[in-house]
């Protein structure tokens, strides 16, 4: 068969990213004819989809619904009002296609999406490695497939959930099907390379846990720097990004690739999420032998009371010692975020907080060391931030998290109720530093 494995547009405004997932989707299903469009590198997405859609002649469309919005309050974009044009124009042009939709936004809003929109025939549910090669076998009996929604008549099936995918057992995705890797090399993180998938933490504002999986499953080192030496010596690429949650958990993992890319001697630089609890001395010396160009940590907030509330598990003693560690090496960047109002914050953290910030604006952002951010929690299902918001009346339980227009998205980021007189310093506060970052940003493109 004829598989067309699309990537969602995102409305021309987001800086490119490999579509590693639709990559892992069509390694396990090599078995079919593949062609690979991303509709964010195009010019003309819905032209040229419409374009490919005649020439190609797809019997089966795998459209990867990666992200539903910008997760930012001051600078939101609904990704999810293009999927309506997208589904409408696939069956406008080709009505007997079998549409298959997955990815991290659809697991995230499976059902409701599902009921919504009668043009997707099929959705994976979670992880596709399995479902989708199965799903092709079985296209005329859907309800053999694990992780599967799918119609009978008019009614709304989903099938049993499958095991979790060995990531031992897959192979390293195929990039021969991508039109121009090199379109990807942004500077920005726009290669990605997995190395583990699942994430023990349960981080109040997060459902990574349950779309991935509690236990941490991992790729053998050998193989993941196999994955980096092939983008370097046969695609020419000069960067990379670690795609995980966090690169350095376990610390053995994150030290056996590190080793091998130097054993190798690999020249290449790239980035990584990582854990604040893994930062010393130790990791900075191997991450940095092996070419890392920057560390991106995650303590989402500075005070003890807000990182207690968001279930972190860290204190503001361990923050300061991280970001003071990475600061001091000239040759990483670094990159943070603090939310904002969140649950268990106080005003006096809230204060402490925003001293914190202004003073790391000054001696990171402002030096070309990397960035900070200040932003808020957007309220997304299964999360223990859901259960806060409808307890202290922010949201009901009958509040739509996937809402039909941005207006309604607005109201779904989460302020702590008694700390909402703050609420427009914070705006205006956010606004100020992105307008003071945007003047910086283009006057060092002139240079």
């Amino acid at each position: 068969m004829r598989i067309l494995y699309l990537q969602q547009y995102l409305g021309g405004d987001e800086l490119l990213v490999m579509p590693i997932g639709l990559l892992y989707i069509a390694t396990a299903a090599s078995a079919h004819e593949a062609k690979l469009f991303d509709m964010n590198a195009a010019k003309n997405p819905y032209q040229e989809l419409d374009e490919i859609l005649r020439e190609y002649d797809p019997h089966v469309i795998a459209l990867s619904l990666r992200n539903i919005d910008s997760q930012q309050r001051m600078d939101l974009k609904y990704y999810y009002l293009e999927l309506p044009k997208t589904l409408q124009l696939v069956k406008t042009v080709k009505p007997e296609v079998f549409l298959v939709v997955g990815g991290a936004g659809f697991s995230m809003f499976a059902k409701t999406i599902m009921q919504r929109h009668r043009e997707i025939d099929f959705g994976i549910y979670l992880e596709g490695e399995t479902a989708f090669p199965a799903l092709l076998e079985n296209l005329q009996t859907p309800h053999k497939v694990s992780n599967l929604y799918y119609r009978k008549g008019s009614e709304l099936k989903v099938t049993e959930r499958g095991p979790l995918i060995d990531l031992e057992t897959l192979p390293i995705p195929r990039k021969d099907i991508i039109p121009d890797i090199k379109i990807y090399e942004t500077g920005k993180g726009g290669i990605g390379v997995n190395t583990k998938r699942g994430c023990p933490c349960r981080c109040s504002y997060c459902n990574y846990y349950l779309l991935n999986g509690l236990k941490v499953r991992m790729r053998p080192p050998v193989q993941v720097v196999d994955e980096i030496e092939e983008l370097v010596n046969k695609y020419g690429m000069k960067e990379f990004m670690f795609a995980d949650g966090m690169f350095s958990s376990p610390f053995r993992h994150a030290k056996e690739i590190c080793e091998e890319m130097k054993g190798r001697e690999i020249k290449v630089q790239w980035d990584a999420w990582c854990d604040i609890r893994d930062i010393n001395e130790e990791f900075i010396d191997i991450v940095s032998a092996a070419g890392c160009r920057s560390l991106i940590i995650s303590p989402d907030a500075y005070s003890n009371s807000a990182l207690e509330g968001l279930n972190k598990k860290i204190t503001t003693r361990q923050v300061r010692r991280a970001i003071k560690l990475l600061m001091h090496r000239s040759n990483l960047r670094i990159g943070f975020c603090f939310f904002q109002a969140s649950p268990g914050e106080t005003f006096w953290g809230y204060l402490q907080t925003l001293f914190y910030y202004i003073n790391s604006i000054i001696s990171i952002t402002l030096r070309g060391r990397g960035g900070c951010g200040f932003s808020w929690i957007r309220i997304e299902p299964d999360t223990q931030i859901r259960k806060t918001a409808v307890r202290d009346g922010t949201i009901t339980e009958e509040t739509e998290l996937l809402p039909e227009d941005i207006e309604s998205l607005q109201k779904l980021f989460y302020v702590k109720p008694s700390l909402r007189f703050i609420d427009p310093l914070s705006r205006m506060i956010v606004s100020s530093v992105s307008l003071i970052k945007g003047i910086i940003g283009r006057k060092r493109h002139k240079r």
